[in-house]
């Protein structure tokens, strides 16, 4: 999902809404492609010359619990601010304090997940006191108690 910044960048007190869906599922997370789709809303705006970038952002994630492997499938919600500013001599492309447009566009796939890698967990549990599986066996210890530690 792109967005033009050449008015926003231009004309101070100019607002840009955003909204769409953006599609996550060919993202590898840790050899998994536990993401689906991303739901955004937002504007994008320029004030006082600071152009700032304000996105609501619901991901549907879908993947399976690191301890008993069922199915868990959840959505979080991410609050993403940016600061715009033009690549210029002066940018730190790689800066963690604004976000860099090269170009008339900007790309908010890149924006978004950024925010989303930032901030999610590294591991999916079904909940929170998952006992797993057994070792030996592969019981769900959700369930109960195997019998092979009982030997």
């Amino acid at each position: 999902m792109k967005i033009d910044t050449v008015d926003l960048f231009a004309n101070d007190g100019y607002e840009l809404p955003v909204s769409g869906v953006i599609d996550f599922s060919d993202v590898d997370y840790y050899g998994d492609h536990p993401f689906e789709k991303a739901e955004v809303e937002g504007k994008a705006f320029n004030r006082g010359g600071i152009v700032t970038l304000r996105l609501d952002v619901l991901l549907s994630v879908n993947t399976t619990c690191a301890r008993c492997l069922k199915p868990v499938a959840f959505e979080k919600r991410y609050d993403v601010r940016e600061t715009l500013v033009r690549k210029s001599d002066e940018t730190d492309e790689a800066s963690e304090t604004y976000t860099v447009v090269t170009g008339r566009s900007l790309e908010l796939d890149d924006v978004v997940l950024s925010a989303v890698l930032l901030d999610i967990d590294m591991v999916f549990l079904c909940r929170e006191d998952c006992k797993g599986l057994c070792p030996t066996c592969g019981a769900d210890l959700n369930e109960g108690m195997c019998d092979c530690g009982k030997e």
